[in-house]
């Protein structure tokens, strides 16, 4: 069994970069990975990696700027996964969100 087997993580900015190298280290930790970004094609391509290495992920379509996608990410996590099963949420989207802002790190300049 792995460190995070059973667990949810949800990863904004996934499509490429930080964001796409974390949900895939979350991945081969045993994690299952919500890999969001703007550009479909981009997360379905580090979903088809996760999954081609072993691992459990799926892709959805989000705009950080944005918390109506939040809210649609995060209900379809708690509705396919349970209520207790996303106990953090990764990434700048949701840490801005804690923040009271909806804004993302490059609205900020």
């Amino acid at each position: 069994m792995t460190r995070l087997q059973d667990r949810i993580a949800i990863v904004t900015g996934a499509g490429a970069g930080i964001g796409a190298a974390i949900a895939r280290r979350l991945a081969a930790e045993g994690a299952t990975v919500c890999v969001t970004g703007r550009t479909q094609t981009s997360i379905d391509d580090v979903v088809a990696g996760i999954v081609a290495s072993g691992g459990d992920a799926f892709a959805r379509v989000l705009d950080v700027r944005s918390s109506e996608d939040h809210e649609t990410v995060f209900d379809e996590v708690m509705i396919r996964y349970g209520s207790g099963s996303c106990q953090r949420r990764l990434g700048h989207s949701f840490i801005s969100q804690s923040l009271g802002t909806d804004r993302s790190p490059r609205d900020r300049d």
